[in-house]
């Protein structure tokens, strides 16, 4: 359920960043859905949600990989 989590998380955040300028014939928009503060914390989030779903990855991965490693060690043991 976290990685889902997470996933939803950073495409909100990316989302909310996101600027798409366009002009009309009278008036001229940014497009953006945050002003520049909003925008700076969602950065900030966008960034924390990709760190942490990184250690996340990186801790399971290692976690598997001891794993072998022990499997490997008892195998050499035994021979």
């Amino acid at each position: 359920l976290a990685p889902i989590v997470l996933h939803g998380l950073y495409n909100w955040c990316s989302t909310l960043q996101r600027c798409e300028p366009f002009q009309d014939q009278l008036v001229h928009y940014d497009g953006c859905y945050l002003p520049t503060v909003g925008r700076y914390i969602f950065k900030g989030g966008h960034t924390l949600v990709m760190l942490l779903s990184f250690y996340w990855w990186h801790s399971e991965f290692t976690e598997i990989a001891g794993d072998d490693e022990e499997d490997d060690q008892e195998t050499l043991e035994d021979a």
